[in-house]
């Protein structure tokens, strides 16, 4: 879609997109915005629905071209992913793009296709999966160490659960006690 910019209906998509996203941003940053955030992700979400007309079309690779086939593609992937679009809508605190996530990757991706460290096809996918979730946990939390990891996957193995699964476990235990249908005549906290 991109290679053909000089087709109007796909500049006119593009140019579309571009301003849902820009009041989608709009929207993440009006501080006013507390209780009304889910109505406005429907009303960009609808708007997302309207734009993208061809996605309830059939592809044929027959009959269109290699581009057509694309631009309907990326409908349907629009309309697939429609929940996961907006979040940073509902939660400010979420970035819009994943720029800074591509920005921590693309360092090592860099070190690994320079030093030419794999061996085998197998081996340079395993160290790239690994240097991603690295990379990923030194964006997610702020003092994260590989010693940190690595203490943390040892007490892991000893208590036979995962801090993740402590957590979600403690979640849902003082969700039960404070939840009536849950607690069964028990006084909750």
């Amino acid at each position: 879609m991109l290679q053909h910019p000089d087709e109007a209906a796909y500049k006119l998509f593009l140019d579309d997109l571009y301003a849902i996203y820009q009041q989608a941003i709009r929207w993440q940053k009006d501080q006013r915005l507390t209780v009304g955030r889910g109505e406005k992700i429907i009303v960009l979400q609808d708007r997302i629905c309207e734009l993208c007309e061809l996605s309830d079309r059939k592809i044929n690779s027959e009959t269109m071209s290699a581009h057509e086939q694309a631009f309907i593609h990326l409908q349907k992937e629009l309309i697939r992913g429609l929940d996961a679009l907006f979040v940073f809508v509902a939660h400010p605190e979420v970035e819009p793009t994943n720029n800074r996530s591509e920005r921590n990757v693309r360092h090592e991706a860099m070190i690994r296709k320079g030093g030419r460290t794999s061996k085998s096809q197998l081996g340079a996918k395993r160290r790239g999966v690994i240097m991603t979730v690295l990379a990923t946990l030194n964006t997610r939390f702020a003092a994260f160490t590989l010693n940190q990891l690595i203490g943390e996957i040892g007490q892991w193995a000893q208590d036979g659960l995962s801090y993740p699964h402590e957590m979600r476990n403690a979640c849902i235990t003082k969700a039960q006690k404070h939840c009536c249908w849950c607690t069964s005549g028990t006084e909750r906290e």
